[in-house]
């Protein structure tokens, strides 16, 4: 006789959705409906209601005239994010050129030329490229040698991750990006560690204007404004 299946429990359907919604698979403003979930899970209704209920509460989902969707972060929460995000990487920069090993710089490299050669295609593939580039940034982080920066900024990978685009499919800015990374690596393996903060600061902040641009344009709004 074949052993019966197990449905999933609460915390199982949580962090299975969670992780999803963190990671960009479910976008913002995507419609969760518990019936879809329960089949594609395989799941009983106990579990999934729990696991949505708890992700409302979170903050995660709104409610909507549809249903439970996936919440858009506001233009202050996007700010909120950068104000963390650009002091942080620029200490992952600056700690990096100071502590990094041949092994963290290789693996920085690598992670360079990952983005790099995606980036030059004739037609990129932006989303990828999305992923590509948070490897690289925590390349650096590695090499910073900080367990409580990994940590920190590892969060805050997680909330950008819940962007509906990336900046890096706005015209110029991956071709930006690309040669602010290639500065970057090049400050660090000649353990510049001042130089290397500074490129990561302009970087991110270059990355902030360009994120806010695109969240007003969306909304009607200047992007100037």
């Amino acid at each position: 006789m074949a052993p019966t299946r197990r449905s999933p429990t609460g915390d199982a359907v949580y962090n299975d959705i969670r992780r999803r919604i963190l990671g960009g698979q479910l976008p913002a403003g995507h419609i969760l409906n518990a019936s879809h979930l329960s089949k594609k899970m395989a799941a009983s209704r106990t579990p999934i209601r729990e696991a949505l209920l708890r992700l409302l509460a979170e903050g995660l989902l709104v409610e909507s005239p549809r249903g439970l969707a996936i919440r858009q972060l506001s233009e202050e929460e996007i700010m909120e994010v950068y104000e963390v995000r650009i002091p942080l990487e620029a200490l992952a920069a600056r700690l990096a050129a100071t502590h990094v090993t041949a092994l963290h710089l290789a693996q920085i490299e690598a992670a360079h030329e990952k983005f790099a050669w995606a980036a030059r295609q004739p037609e990129p593939d932006v989303d990828w490229l999305a992923g590509a580039n948070i490897d690289f940034h925590r390349a650096i982080c590695q090499a910073a040698r900080n367990r409580l920066l990994l940590e920190f900024i590892s969060k805050i990978y997680e909330t950008v991750g819940r962007f509906r685009t990336t900046t890096l499919g706005r015209p110029g800015r991956l071709s930006t990006a690309l040669a602010e990374h290639e500065e970057l690596v090049a400050a660090i393996a000649a353990r510049d560690a001042p130089g290397a903060e500074e490129i990561a600061r302009r970087h991110m902040q270059g990355a902030l204007h360009v994120r806010l641009e695109m969240y007003r344009e969306a909304r009607g709004r200047p992007a100037s404004s």
